[in-house]
């Protein structure tokens, strides 16, 4: 055999077995590439990785082990279980049956899913938190739009026009027992954008857009900060330091078509809200609007007011 044909086979033995190799470095790099946006926004605490999902659940009966949950709800139940399974190893879910009344066990990670009347948790939670846009459902539990208004209760996002159009919510924040951990809110004025969050809020692609703008925004602060030390040192009058533990998106919701009850929810396009609010939480001009991660500081002692929504003790 020639020099040649020597250097030909060597080229085929050496492409069939780097080939492969590539692949599977390629897809093993972009596997992890889209897993650390996953990881670092669900955070599931080391100790602990049980995770407890409440749905607007009705007609809950115990004897049968069914319930009716609203196709959007399922379908979101769905989604968040099966990205937390592909990225945590050892996960179990639990089911909590009664959304009617709060959740108590607060000893591990979670999820809440759906609002309004159907989800008596998120409605106390939304209610001790107040995060920058919020329906303020807690005020009138006949109400169940959850047409977003500022911490000043003035409407930003009017209602829809046709039960084709809502808006959905996505926050991140502290453990009413354990500031150390996250609870998660998934929620929408109807079933269907419920689901929309759901699927958005389980694209690394999105979460890596959170990620990102979540990163910029500690680095800003962390500036601001260190401007405030210099000020304070030089005699002038400082800005108050900003502090934020608590993130949350905002959603438009479009559909293609509404429904029948028990149909799957058919999703047009669901996209950040293009919001924007100053420092007394009013809505800026539009032209200077653009999509944007919602930043709040929720204080580790809010854990007794959130007792007090839930017991009732709280008036609207």
């Amino acid at each position: 055999m020639d020099t040649f044909s020597v250097s030909v086979l060597a080229g085929v033995i050496a492409a069939a077995i780097w080939t492969p190799i590539g692949f599977w470095l390629g897809a093993s790099f972009q596997r992890l590439r889209l897993r650390r946006p996953v990881r670092w926004f669900w955070q599931l605490p080391p100790e602990n990785k049980e995770v407890l999902i409440s749905a607007s659940v009705h007609n809950y009966d115990p004897a049968e082990g069914t319930a009716y949950i609203p196709t959007g709800d399922t379908l979101t139940m769905a989604e968040v279980t099966s990205l937390l399974k592909r990225n945590f190893r050892g996960l179990v879910n639990v089911f909590y049956s009664d959304p009617q009344s709060t959740v108590r066990a607060w000893g591990r990670t979670v999820v809440l899913i759906g609002g309004g009347k159907g989800n008596v948790t998120s409605r106390c939670l939304l209610a001790a938190l107040a995060p920058p846009l919020h329906a303020y459902d807690h005020e009138d539990v006949e109400h169940d739009y959850k047409g977003l208004k500022n911490k000043r209760r003035d409407r930003i996002i009017s209602p829809p026009e046709s039960s084709e159009e809502d808006s959905a919510f996505i926050i991140r924040t502290l453990d009413p027992l354990n500031c150390a951990n996250y609870v998660y809110i998934i929620a929408g004025g109807r079933t269907f954008a419920t689901y929309a969050a759901a699927r958005w809020s389980t694209d690394p692609k999105n979460l890596r857009w959170v990620k990102r703008k979540y990163e910029r925004r500690r680095f800003l602060n962390f500036l601001l900060r260190r401007s405030f030390r210099v000020r304070r040192w030089v005699g002038g009058t400082p800005r108050p330091r900003p502090k934020f533990n608590s993130i949350q998106v905002v959603l438009k919701v479009q559909m293609h078509n509404q429904p029948e009850p028990m149909a799957v929810p058919s999703i047009a396009d669901a996209t950040i809200w293009h919001g924007g609010t100053d420092d007394e939480g009013v809505a800026l001009n539009r032209a200077s609007q653009k999509p944007d991660l919602y930043y709040f500081h929720t204080p580790c002692d809010y854990l007794q007011k959130y007792r007090e929504y839930s017991r009732g003790d709280v008036a609207p």
